[in-house]
């Protein structure tokens, strides 16, 4: 193999794992960390830009609020001025959370009867917050009832303790549910700011509205458009890079077919070679991602990034297979010249 085919594959390689990583970014920003839960946020605008409205506008009325969560037998969570998250989990997609984070499974559930926090099991905060099992003994002073790993939570509910929501002082900023009906919980939040925007963020991202967001997301700034174009335009890359290593490969294969290598041996031999680039290239994305990467992805997290990386890899590659070999089964049916042969054109 000739350098020149060399580097054109190794470029190949590379445009493939740079798309992956693209694929990950955009993961990153709009997948990754959620709850699963539909988020309220309590927002207003000026002069064009978003920002959160302080805390200290009008208290919320918990009461209302629990007895909503009660009613339709949801998880309600609500983040304030607080560090910790306020909690009426009478689904209790919370506790499983918690749970999954390293709480005990037999603790005690987060519903309106909780008479508790629980919190990260992180020494330093333990040691800071907590005396003889009484969270803020001076304020708060309520019993711990479990410890969790916060790192293990979504980005969501990432947060030290979780305590009941009658015990929440103050204006709530984001409100989470896992309700498919959260008509009353907006009507809630409105009347408690009724100068505010509430700016509802489902739990699932339809796919049309994902596209939508993909070419143009008002709610953040360019960066994320831009890895999007940035993906589509390597892959284009890889497309044309993958076309020009048939291309330096055409005049053998044709010769080769001349000498009796059948049409199936040479489909399974460019099917090969890809097939290596690709674990090349799947394999050095998993190392970014795993040693290298900025975000710790779950393992549920990484199978589906990793499968949807390899889909988008295997039909890259089968674009660039069913080009080529058009290129090649045209110039076979074209037949070769001698002098063709000689010169090294085809």
């Amino acid at each position: 193999m000739s350098l020149k085919k060399i580097v054109i594959a190794i470029i190949s390689c590379l445009l493939l794992l740079a798309v992956g990583i693209g694929i990950e970014d955009i993961y990153c920003a709009y997948f990754h960390g959620r709850s699963g839960f539909t988020l309220f946020e309590r927002s207003s605008f000026a002069g064009g830009g978003l920002y959160i409205v302080g805390a200290d506008t009008v208290p919320d009325d918990t009461v209302a609020l629990s007895r909503w969560a009660e009613g339709t037998g949801s998880a309600l969570a609500v983040i304030g001025d607080s560090p910790g998250i306020a909690v009426c989990d009478r689904s209790g997609a919370i506790k499983k959370l918690l749970e999954r984070a390293g709480a005990d499974k037999s603790t005690p559930p987060l519903d309106e009867s909780m008479s508790g926090v629980y919190v990260t099991n992180d020494k330093a905060y333990i040691g800071a917050y907590v005396e003889n099992g009484i969270f803020m003994p001076d304020t708060l002073a309520m019993p711990v009832l479990g410890y969790y790993d916060e790192g293990r939570l979504p980005e969501d509910l990432s947060r030290p303790f979780f305590y009941p929501l009658s015990a929440m002082a103050g204006q709530g900023l984001y409100y989470l549910t896992d309700a498919e009906d959260h008509s009353g919980l907006e009507q809630l939040i409105k009347q408690a700011s009724p100068d505010d925007e509430v700016i509802v963020q489902s739990a699932k991202i339809p796919i049309g509205r994902f596209l939508t967001l993909l070419i143009h997301d008002p709610l953040e700034s360019r960066s994320r458009t831009s890895i999007f174009y940035t993906v589509i335009s390597l892959s284009l890359c890889f497309i044309f890079s993958g076309l020009m290593l048939f291309r330096e490969h055409r005049r053998e294969l044709v010769i080769r077919h001349l000498f009796g290598m059948s049409i199936v041996r040479i489909v399974l031999t460019a099917v090969l070679i890809s097939a290596v680039m690709i674990g090349i290239s799947l394999s050095s994305f998993l190392f970014s991602v795993s040693a290298a990467g900025y975000v710790q992805l779950e393992r549920e997290e990484l199978l589906l990034l990793v499968c949807s990386v390899s889909a988008v890899y295997i039909l890259l590659a089968a674009i660039v297979n069913t080009a080529g070999m058009i290129g090649v089964a045209r110039s076979i049916k074209r037949g070769i010249r001698y002098e063709d042969v000689i010169s090294g054109n085809s």
